[in-house]
């Protein structure tokens, strides 16, 4: 947890594209949050419960979240063995390219999914980083 990555560095590493929040890699879903661009499309993201939980908003901007495309393949993670992981904007680099700081693995609430969507594991849990070799 903790490291900083371009969003073309985690695609490079990880898979996926660099273009939605919600990309999918061959082990991987990456969730891409921005506290300061999000909001001004809708995104309202957020840690909740003391930063146990993270609340993500989905695919799609106007009414309810539908179940289908990314969001689906969200809720069917742990069915597709797929781990969830945060990245959270952290800063702007050289060229004004957004920098990603990568804030550990999620699994969806499977008790109440539509309003904390992820649960964050305690620290003694966390796997090792995705972009360190085993």
């Amino acid at each position: 947890m903790g490291e900083k990555r371009t969003r073309t560095e985690i695609k490079e590493q990880r898979g996926g594209s660099i273009m939605s929040g919600i990309e999918t890699g061959p082990e991987d879903m990456m969730i891409y949050t921005d506290p300061i661009e999000g909001p001004k499309f809708g995104y309202i993201d957020r840690w909740v419960e003391g930063g146990e939980c993270f609340e993500y908003t989905g695919q799609g901007k106007a009414g309810d979240q539908l179940i289908k495309g990314k969001n689906r393949s969200l809720l069917q993670h742990k069915s597709s063995n797929k781990a969830i992981r945060l990245f959270e904007r952290s800063g702007i680099r050289e060229g004004n390219t957004k920098e990603h700081m990568y804030m550990g693995e999620f699994e969806i609430d499977s008790e109440n999914p539509f309003d904390q969507c992820k649960h964050r594991w305690a620290s003694s849990q966390q796997p090792p980083s995705p972009f360190t070799s085993a």
